[in-house]
C-alpha cells in the first residue's frame, strides 16, 4: 500500500478532523437561549406573587388556574422543542 493512498483518504462532508475530541460534524444551532439569572429571579417573583395573591384571596380561582395552565403550556412547548433537536438515544 502506498503512502499516497493513506494520505488521500476522503473526509466525509461536514466533518472536523482537527484532532479535538469529541467534535464530529457541523455545529448545531440551539433551539432557544439560556434563561439568565435575572430572568429566572423575575419569573420566580411572578410565581411567588401569584401564590401570595391566591393565598390572600385577591385572585379568583379561575384566573389562578388560567395563569398556571399558561405556564404549564409554555413549559411543555419548551420541552418539546428541546426534545425535537435531541439526538436519538440507543
Amino acid at each position: 500500500m502506498s503512502s499516497d493512498i493513506l494520505n488521500n483518504t476522503p473526509t466525509p462532508a461536514g466533518m472536523n478532523n482537527s484532532g479535538v475530541y469529541p467534535y464530529v460534524g457541523e455545529k448545531r444551532e440551539v433551539a432557544t437561549t439560556q434563561m439568565s439569572d435575572t430572568e429566572a429571579a423575575s419569573l420566580g417573583a411572578k410565581l411567588q406573587a401569584l401564590a401570595d395573591q391566591r393565598k390572600a384571596g385577591t385572585v379568583s380561582e379561575a384566573d389562578y388556574n388560567r395563569k398556571v395552565a399558561e405556564m404549564r403550556k409554555l413549559g411543555e412547548a419548551t420541552q418539546a422543542a428541546g426534545k425535537a433537536d435531541a439526538p436519538a438515544s440507543n
